[in-house]
């Protein structure tokens, strides 16, 4: 009677301990899941640490593609984009073909020219580019920044090709006859 006792009262305390343990075991992986997940999320500031030269449109530009609607649209998820917000890009894949289709098709006959839609063809392989890298479950921050910098300066392209452009249609030069 004395050992079942004992072994009784052993259970009793080391049933409580085991269980607290165990638990502490999987507080502790989770919360590391949790730190690696967070120290690969893409802040505002990871992405206003990007270098790169950044083109703004002319006022003639702006003009131009005034009424660009999906020019605008575009531009509008870019500067979401600087801000940290990488939703657009994230989303699927059919909704981003459909808006660079609806992109090509649309393009002012002032400024549609083959260096203005290689541009956008470069634009459009570069978000693909970052669309598939942000939907890695493996995926590294520092691939999605070089991804994101890359999309940066081929949307900072298309406005200076943009200002080009629109710059050379202006100037008057008189060819010699």
């Amino acid at each position: 009677m004395k050992k079942s006792f004992l072994k009784v009262l052993l259970l009793l305390f080391l049933t409580p301990f085991l269980l607290i343990n165990c638990k502490k075991e999987d507080q502790t992986e989770i919360t590391n899941k949790n730190e690696v997940q967070n120290s690969n999320k893409i802040t505002k500031s990871d992405i206003n640490d990007i270098k790169y030269i950044d083109y703004i449109l002319s006022d003639q530009s702006v003009k131009a593609v005034s009424e660009w609607v999906k020019f605008q649209e575009l531009q509008e998820e870019i500067e979401k984009l600087k801000n940290g917000e990488i939703n657009f890009f994230k989303e699927d894949i059919v909704l981003i073909t459909t808006l660079f289709e609806e992109l090509e098709n649309t393009i002012p006959v002032n400024i549609n020219n083959p260096e203005v839609t290689t541009r956008i063809t470069v634009l459009k392989n570069t978000l693909f580019n970052l669309n598939s890298e942000l939907n890695l479950e493996r995926s590294d921050k520092s691939h999605s920044l070089k991804s994101i910098k890359e999309l940066l300066i081929a949307s900072s392209n298309l406005k200076l090709q943009i200002n080009k452009k629109l710059e050379m249609d202006s100037q008057n030069i008189i060819k010699p006859q």
